[in-house]
């Protein structure tokens, strides 16, 4: 691949649709340092979709503004963000991950104003946009009337990797992240306090309102290595993922603790005929049914609910406990034991199963009891040592459950080789024993 470097502002006008990186994409670098040079830099990626955008951040706070005449384009969803509808961008922030704090993006919490997100990419049948953010921090991105998501990605392709995402919302589906028709992977992220402050009980029909941090229709999306924290909405509280095959949701090696939902699926939320891929993953300390709600609302699923799904299923090494279903009840009636499984109606399709730690698998009879695997009469306690901050060997700091002394997790790992097998390092990037721990991090001892 060809890389030059231009001075802000020099664009080259080629033509011809995009639908993935050609072999002879040029790379052109651009260095920024201010928030005007930044939104430039986008608006010339779009000019010249052939070719890519490597936008290097130099350290600083870049505000973002919501100018009465956006240059380029006056839709409310999308006024006053970085706007990539053809081109391709790759925003690179800090040397290291955990220098991204130094690094950030502020959306300026625009409160009621019509500004909204703080990327928008897509929306195009011809061209295939493609943004990749490293090590950048983002946050405060909040409208209340745009009805989008601060990241939003519509039929395009979006990496987030070594980002932090704190105190941003949405008025209807993603408080972090949307996602439709589009492939996303997230990696080294932590999302946290991301929310839908409009979910009320009496607002919570259909599927607005859905996905705390992250609202994933129709898309192919993996999540590695990251956590998702003290996120809400009327559903999903962490994630709601609805697909068709061949999509496919992917969480591996990654922690959601403390989010909450209105009414089910705190942790994940998961319809549709795509596939789930739940590896070596912390569930744990996320609360469902919050509220009580109209009769048509069904509340359950504190750490993980399925309602309609019928997709193909591999899970393993996880740990999915002490989860929490206030209120639980379908159509009126109380559904007891729903805390960390539940299954709106049991699926038949193919499913791949290893060991893993659930404290009460509630109605999910596809996991057979066992020491790991309890029920409401005898729930299996995790020993955990308490939700905490902790580094990973290039200084992100991630919340994350920590195994103490005497938890069944320790060494409980009995993989059959092959795709399921011990990781060579955790979600923090530490080496895991062998045989190695369930959950997300190995143990510090």
């Amino acid at each position: 691949m060809n890389i030059k470097t231009f001075a802000l502002g020099a664009a080259i006008a080629l033509s011809g649709s995009l639908a993935t990186t050609p072999s002879s994409a040029a790379t052109i670098v651009v260095n920024v340092s201010t928030v005007t040079q930044l939104y430039q830099a986008f608006r010339d990626a779009d000019a010249d979709p052939n070719n890519v955008r490597e936008i290097r951040m130099a350290p600083g706070f870049y505000q973002l503004s919501c100018p009465v005449n956006d240059p380029g384009d006056t839709s409310n969803r999308t006024r006053g963000s970085l706007k990539l509808k053809f081109g391709q961008v790759r925003l690179l922030g800090a040397a290291s991950e955990g220098d991204n704090w130094n690094y950030v993006i502020d959306g300026g919490f625009q409160g009621s104003s019509l500004c909204s997100s703080i990327f928008y990419v897509g929306n195009s049948t011809t061209f295939q946009p493609r943004l990749e953010v490293r090590n950048v921090k983002l946050q405060n991105a909040w409208s209340n009337q745009s009805s989008r998501a601060p990241v939003e990605v519509n039929r395009g392709v979006l990496q987030m990797s070594g980002v932090r995402m704190q105190h941003t919302r949405t008025s209807s589906q993603g408080g972090a992240v949307y996602a439709f028709q589009s492939s996303v992977q997230i990696s080294n992220t932590f999302i946290q306090d991301a929310t839908i402050p409009a979910a009320t009980p009496d607002f919570c029909g259909g599927v607005f309102l859905s996905g705390g941090a992250l609202y994933l229709a129709n898309s192919s999306v993996s999540i590695r290595n990251s956590s998702i924290t003290a996120s809400g909405a009327c559903r999903g509280g962490a994630i709601w993922y609805s697909a068709s095959a061949p999509n496919s949701l992917t969480i591996d090696q990654s922690t959601l603790a403390q989010n909450w939902a209105i009414t089910r699926g705190a942790g994940i939320i998961i319809g549709g005929t795509a596939s789930l891929n739940l590896m070596f993953s912390t569930i744990s300390g996320n609360v469902a049914a919050i509220q009580n709600t109209p009769v048509s609302e069904g509340r359950y699923g504190g750490g993980i609910a399925f309602a309609g799904f019928t997709g193909p299923l591999n899970m393993y090494g996880n740990i999915i406990a002490q989860n929490v279903t206030l209120n639980p009840a379908i159509q009126g009636q109380p559904t007891p034991d729903g805390k960390d499984c539940y299954v709106v109606s049991n699926f038949t399709t193919n499913r791949s199963l290893g060991t893993q730690l659930v404290g009460e698998r509630g109605n999910c009879s596809f996991l057979p009891t066992s020491p790991l695997v309890g029920t409401a009469t005898f729930p299996v306690n995790p020993g955990f040592a308490g939700l905490s901050s902790m580094a990973n060997l290039s200084g992100a700091f991630f919340d994350v459950y920590p195994l103490d002394e005497g938890s069944p997790a320790l060494g409980a790992f009995a993989g059959s080789g092959g795709a399921q097998a011990c990781r060579a390092s955790d979600q923090l990037g530490m080496s895991r024993f062998s045989p190695c721990d369930l959950g997300a991090i190995e143990r510090l001892f």
